[in-house]
């Protein structure tokens, strides 16, 4: 399907709520896999060219703090190795790599090491996007140094030497680009994810929690903090969903692309920092301790504003085009 109805994403995110309720990474992705939405995103006929979909089923992972990347999966890695026509042992991570590479024939070489890569130590394969490059590996040939970041997701450096054979890779033009687009547009969609869960967790504690004889929901600091965070939810997921939209019709390519992505990066990430503090604000010392569950949210939230580029990487990016080309024209 290159479209869904309203009736079939609704169907889609009953589904996704479900699997993503799971505490198991193990569970979880099985039963992504047994219901296809890892390839909501990927081309058809491999998948269901699909992006809105995956960008909202990348939002209820992230809501419900699932301890899976799906976004990961099913917005960069899915669509992109099945752009170039390369098939992988599943589950696959996708990691952007640097380092001297050269070909002898139908054989490619590579001295490549990529770093923050997903997941990368559960994995079968690995898949390296080396420029206009993509490679796909066993991850057991690849030395892989565990790390993790603020949340504790697994974020590994892996490193590869060696002979990559014929029908292993393919060259991609702009496949380093392509990805970091896609990387930021999948972060964007999970910090809409998040921000609602500490949206919703606030409202939910202010309205609980009594203090001199009224819930703290009555108090006016409260309320505007609730509403500041209600305003970024709303803002970064208007502009993840623009830019999910002139993706699925433009590709990721373009100049429009570009932008859209940047705007939806800079938005969410911006946004993120606000409704991380604001929501500690509302809940006081509780949410700082391991036993609430404010902390799944926040630590992602602080997380991935960085991650696939900071809201001052992505803001660059649009004062450039706002400099190089009409500012009317880059903003509308």
């Amino acid at each position: 399907m290159s479209a869904g109805t309203a009736e079939e994403l609704d169907l889609l995110i009953d589904t996704a709520q479900q699997i993503f309720a799971d505490s198991e990474a193990a569970k979880i992705w099985s039963a992504v896999e047994e219901s296809g939405l890892h390839l909501l995103a990927a081309p058809e006929p491999d998948g269901g060219d699909w992006l809105a979909a995956a960008v909202a089923v990348t939002r209820v992972c992230a809501e419900l703090a699932a301890p899976t990347p799906y976004g990961d999966v099913a917005i960069v890695t899915a669509p992109v190795l099945a752009a170039a026509g390369l098939t992988a042992a599943a589950p696959v991570a996708l990691a952007d790599a640097g380092g001297p590479s050269s070909t002898t024939g139908t054989t490619l070489q590579l001295d490549v090491v990529a770093s923050q890569v997903a997941a990368a130590r559960f994995t079968e394969s690995v898949a390296f996007v080396h420029g206009d490059i993509i490679a796909v590996v066993a991850r057991s040939r690849c030395a892989v140094e565990e790390g993790a970041n603020l949340a504790g997701e697994n974020r590994d450096r892996l490193g590869f030497r060696g002979d990559v054979y014929d029908g292993m890779w393919a060259t991609a033009p702009g496949a380093a680009a392509e990805v970091r687009l896609r990387g930021a547009l999948a972060r964007a969609a999970a910090i809409c994810g998040a921000a609602r869960a500490a949206l919703q967790a606030s409202v939910s504690y202010a309205n609980e929690r009594v203090q001199f004889g009224r819930p703290i929901a009555k108090f006016q600091v409260i309320q505007h903090l609730i509403a500041e965070i209600a305003v970024e939810v709303e803002a970064m997921t208007a502009a993840t969903d623009a830019a999910a939209g002139v993706c699925a019709a433009d590709g990721f390519t373009g100049e429009r692309a570009r932008i859209a992505v940047a705007v939806a990066k800079a938005q969410a990430s911006a946004g993120a920092g606000v409704v991380a503090r604001n929501a500690h604000q509302v809940h006081g010392a509780i949410g700082t301790t391991k036993e609430h569950p404010l902390h799944l949210t926040t630590t992602r939230l602080w997380s991935w504003r960085d991650e696939y580029g900071s809201e001052r990487d992505w803001q660059a990016v649009l004062g450039q085009a706002a400099l190089e080309q009409d500012v009317w024209e880059v903003v509308t």
